[in-house]
């Protein structure tokens, strides 16, 4: 099955949390028995923070409030698909987030057959870095009509979740290098129509002014084709009070035989080691399928 996590839901949960109650950013805390995924979440979310103004506020919103029934009332508002939090009593606060963008190529793609069972499409225009001394240990990098750097590459590597995902993606980019001459044009994608429910288990007691999170929930449905993609992204978070720490090429194929592929994205500076790591998925063969219209999950 795919996995993935988006962090632009999680930490406006937390902004809208901290703004409600009087929390300060740089309050959050890892716990002592804290996994390694919640202590890198605790140290790096303070620095994601200013990437968050890269979103428009009609896609992403955040709401905090300490009474289950208005969180009730605004999850129907927003007719968020993710199951409400439970009520977990007069000390919890609960936190929403939901982001919604359908983004496109920058140029549009077409539909590739080569007589496999799912659906594929081409880009042309791509650009090829090289992270391995393998054929195939290559990444492919697309620009979106909003600016967005999409990053992909084949994944043959054991299913993760949460951050270990992320730190996958930070290895890969550290060793990325431009293929100078290029052996392929363009870059064949799957097809892919996913519904995720990210693993999140590893924020659980992280914790700011004696408040610790005790339930998260993460549901992601994402779409994407010769178009571009869409994803609809929300998070809840509840917290409790309590005491606590140019030849004609052939293009590259990402999927050759229906393995996984792996799909991150950045905005805002060229340099892939500092701009903000918005979202990042493995989609595996059972998800690469037609989405159809993509702007059916945002709308």
């Amino acid at each position: 099955m795919s996995s993935g996590v988006g962090l632009t839901t999680i930490l406006k949960c937390l902004m809208a949390g901290e703004q409600e109650m009087g929390w300060q950013p740089e309050g959050w805390r890892a716990g002592s028995s804290a996994c390694e995924d919640q202590k890198l979440f605790a140290a790096k979310q303070l620095g994601w923070r200013e990437s968050l103004a890269l979103f428009d506020q009609e896609s992403l919103r955040g709401y905090a409030t300490t009474i289950h029934k208005n969180v009730l009332a605004k999850m129907t508002e927003w007719k968020m698909r993710i199951p409400p939090p439970p009520d977990l009593g007069s000390t919890a606060v609960y936190m929403i987030s939901q982001l919604k963008e359908s983004l496109k190529w920058t140029k549009k793609g077409k539909r590739y057959h080569r007589g496999v069972d799912w659906p594929e499409f081409k880009l042309d225009k791509a650009d090829f870095f090289r992270f391995g001394p393998g054929e195939r240990d290559l990444v492919a990098v697309i620009k979106t009509d909003n600016g967005d750097m999409v990053y992909l590459m084949p994944d043959t590597g054991p299913v993760l979740e949460g951050m270990s995902l992320l730190k996958a993606i930070w290895v890969t980019e550290a060793s990325m290098e431009p293929e100078l001459s290029p052996k392929y044009k363009g870059v064949v994608v799957p097809c892919v129509k996913a519904k995720i429910k990210a693993v999140l288990t590893w924020i659980i007691g992280l914790s700011n002014a004696g408040n610790v999170i005790a339930h998260a929930a993460q549901e992601i449905e994402f779409n994407m084709n010769e178009e571009g993609f869409a994803v609809v992204e929300e998070t809840e978070l509840v917290s409790l009070k309590c005491c606590v720490d140019l030849r004609e090429l052939e293009p590259f194929v990402l999927s050759l035989k229906g393995e996984p592929i792996r799909f991150w994205r950045r905005r805002g500076l060229n340099d892939s080691a500092n701009s903000y790591p918005i979202s990042m998925f493995q989609f595996t063969k059972d998800h690469f399928v037609d989405p159809g219209n993509l702007e059916e999950i945002v709308n």
